[in-house]
């Protein structure tokens, strides 16, 4: 619906134009403003009028066109053009912030207080406080730590005063042009809500009348800027509607806790009376060709194993145990508050340049390059994005955060005392910003814009909490084909103190049995290695797990874990951990024989190496035994199941009869045996002649006698043991059976 004048780059995070915008400052001192003017070699009076970005040494720039209204310091050129360079910006998909440094935007106008840098550009001296900013609505100049009253009547005489220099007119400036006559005041009644998000995507309406129906280019809603701890006004950038008695507007990622002013078509203004409270600001991102509309950022995997985010530290902050420990602290603080999975790797690195996009997430003193006195510490947030216009995605790519060594620091546990600067307090913060937070107007919370010698704030609020996880509820999703973290629980947060264990789902396994083991390590731990004992396939893994395992061989299986922590590895060893028995797995084999007259006999091959359990009769029945005798109604169809089993596991078999038709011819043929009883001979008489052969079975199935059948012969019995047997006459596949008794 508004116009929006785009800069030709966006600086990331502070990348919305407006003339009333203040420079992120967070973590910063105030400097005298002698002090300022006296560090000076360039000091004018201007408007930004254009931006391009540029990327050198792995940073990103923005190099911003100054049109001079006055020169009160220094020479320019004739053009009455200067560049002032940026920290951060936008190249393609590749965008840097900078938390704190100086960012300003298309229309912003000032007083800026400059130094060389290189190719006749400069830098702002003292970082954010080297800009004093104008309100173009109120005509006054302010910077994030004092207000200088009206521009024309009240600042610049305080400016030639101290300079006692004369002034050089380059161009007309805003704040001296003619004003004209007051037109219809906006008239506001209400506000929608009184707490509401910033920079996660929440409307704001706000009713009243006088609005204009048209937004035009100068109707505007402005939020205290939470980068100033609302000492100035920051512009929304985002509108759903505006109508002249109701605007609908997007919270923006800066916006913080106060009073809301609106701006109609006709330029007039009205500061609301009612106060909302912003409890969190989640940080946005803007691409090139979408600059009203902010995108939310997200987390992903940074190095591919474990869905976690590795911090390191160069090797002059790590043997600074005191800010290591420090720092350790703060991390821990963030990682049981919100469970975000950072951990720290246990290597440093002499990696120093903080500046550098070289996919380390460096910890360090500014020992590359020395931070502005007046800096305590500042965070480097590489965001990548991926997607189409208008479904676009932007993740942390890499973090980078580096502390001014100069300062006098407070290390300990207890408050920050003696005029010193309390590190925890300074990490928390900028760790904040590393998880997506931007800053909130209360002086007591962590994510204040600023903090003073003797304060202590390191504890996190509910709102620094909720507005964690509001990134999280994002970060749990993979984005760009990154992969998701994952987050922590309360278990494995802490990052001293850690408490190696491990657990498996059974410890009494066979072999081949696949037993599944999990890590239960309480605190943090870095890397995690692992060894399984004799036999194991695999021996060894990498990582937290879980791992699955199997072993070829029986018998008591020693385990060990292996986690580096922040104090060096901790080793678990479990002796006798796993048994694994020894018995084979089962392989049952069935075989089965028709002896007629209905009869089946069932035999398992494997027999007493298992339990051998017969399931017949639709399974309704059962016999637990080696072999088994079924007489069955009649020909037919029928099922019998074997299942076989040791102390490891079992093998079902199933036999299906199908269609089998008994021997009709044989059905009434009479068989008899006498004596039977017997005790040491038979003979056997019978009306059919074709039997070959004569077989006697025990009770077993196993065959005791086997012989040329010829009929009313004797049989000799008397090896026999006393007992019951089958007897079976045969020909070609035909039995024919009955019982014979031995005495």
């Amino acid at each position: 619906m508004k116009r929006i004048i785009t800069p030709l780059c966006i600086s990331v995070l502070l990348f919305f134009a407006s003339v009333n915008y203040a420079p992120a400052q967070c973590m910063t001192l105030d400097v005298d403003l002698d002090e300022r003017i006296n560090s000076a070699s360039l000091i004018v009076d201007g408007e930004v009028v254009a931006q391009n970005c540029f990327a050198q040494n792995g940073m990103i720039y923005t190099r911003n066109r100054v049109k001079v209204y006055k020169v009160l310091k220094g020479q320019v050129p004739d053009s009455g053009m200067i560049s002032l360079v940026t920290l951060g910006g936008h190249v393609g998909d590749d965008m840097l912030e900078v938390n704190p440094s100086l960012q300003v935007t298309l229309g912003q106008s000032g007083m800026f207080m400059l130094k060389n840098w290189e190719s006749k550009m400069y830098l702002a001296v003292y970082d954010g406080m080297g800009f004093i900013s104008y309100d173009a609505i109120n005509k006054t100049a302010q910077d994030i730590y004092h207000s200088y009253g009206d521009i024309k009547n009240e600042f610049l005489p305080l400016i030639t005063g101290k300079i006692n220099t004369e002034i050089t007119q380059i161009n007309t400036a805003f704040y001296e042009k003619p004003t004209f006559g007051r037109r219809a005041v906006p008239i506001i009644t209400s506000l929608s809500a009184s707490t509401i998000e910033a920079g996660n995507d929440k409307i704001l309406t706000i009713n009243g009348s006088n609005f204009e129906s048209l937004q035009g280019t100068n109707g505007k809603v402005e939020f205290k800027d939470g980068n100033s701890g609302g000492t100035t006004w920051f512009e929304a950038i985002k509108y759903k509607s505006w109508s002249s008695t109701k605007i609908e507007v997007y919270v923006p990622s800066r916006a913080g806790t106060g009073t809301l002013r609106v701006t109609n078509i006709n330029n007039e203004s009205k500061v609301t009376s009612q106060s909302i409270t912003v409890p969190f600001s989640n940080l946005n991102a803007t691409f090139n060709d979408e600059t009203s509309n902010p995108y939310v950022t997200q987390h992903k995997e940074d190095v591919g194993t474990n869905n976690d985010f590795i911090w390191q530290f160069n090797t002059t902050f790590f043997d600074s145990t005191d800010a290591k420990d420090a720092f350790i602290r703060s991390l821990e603080n963030w990682r049981c508050g919100t469970l975000m999975p950072w951990n720290v790797s246990n290597l440093n690195t002499v990696v120093s340049n903080y500046e550098a996009n070289d996919g380390i997430n460096l910890v360090t003193w500014d020992n590359f390059k020395a931070l502005p006195s007046n800096v305590l510490g500042r965070c480097y947030s590489r965001w990548q994005g991926c997607g189409a216009t208008g479904s676009r995605k932007a993740y942390v790519n890499e973090l980078d955060i580096v502390f001014n060594r100069s300062k006098n620091w407070h290390y300990a546990l207890s408050n920050a005392s003696g005029g010193k600067t309390d590190f925890v307090s300074v990490c928390t913060h900028e760790l904040g910003h590393g998880h997506q937070l931007g800053h909130v107007i209360s002086a007591t919370k962590i994510m204040h814009f600023s903090i003073g010698a003797n304060q202590t704030k390191r504890v996190l609020s509910t709102g620094d909490i909720n507005g964690g996880n509001a990134v999280h509820a994002r970060s749990v999703t993979a984005v760009c084909s990154r992969n998701a973290i994952v987050l922590l629980n309360s278990n494995n947060c802490s990052l001293v103190g850690s408490t190696v264990n491990f657990a498996a789902n059974k410890t009494e396994a066979c072999e081949e049995e696949t037993i599944v083991f999990s890590d239960s390590t309480k605190g943090a731990g870095i890397t995690w290695t692992w060894s399984f004992g004799a036999n194991a396939s695999p021996a060894t893994a990498i990582g937290v797990g879980s791992h699955s395992v199997k072993y070829t061989s029986g018998g008591s299986k020693n385990v060990a874990l292996t986690v580096t922590t922040l104090d060096g590895p901790v080793i678990e060893t479990k002796n006798n951990y796993i048994t694994v028995k020894n018995d084979p797995r089962v392989d049952a084999k069935a075989i089965f024989s028709n002896y007629g007259n209905n009869i089946f006999r069932f035999y398992s091959e494997n027999g007493s190496n298992y339990t051998n359990k017969w399931f017949y009769n639709n399974d309704n029945d059962s016999l637990t035994a080696d072999t088994i005798y079924l007489t069955f109604p009649s020909p037919g169809n029928y099922t019998v199941k074997l299942k076989a089993s040791n102390a490891c596991n079992d093998t079902t078999i199933t036999i299906n009869l199908t269609d089998w038709t008994d021997v009709v011819e044989l059905k009434n043929t009479r068989i008899d045996v006498y004596p039977n009883p017997a005790t040491s001979s038979i003979k056997i008489n019978t009306q059919e002649h074709r039997f070959e052969t004569v077989r006697i079975l025990d009770l077993s199935g196993r065959v005791v006698l086997n012989q040329a059948f010829k009929a009313n012969h004797n049989i000799d019995i008397s090896t026999l043991q006393k007992g019951m047997y089958i007897l079976q006459l045969q020909f070609n596949n035909t039995l024919i059976s009955t019982k014979l008794i031995k005495e």
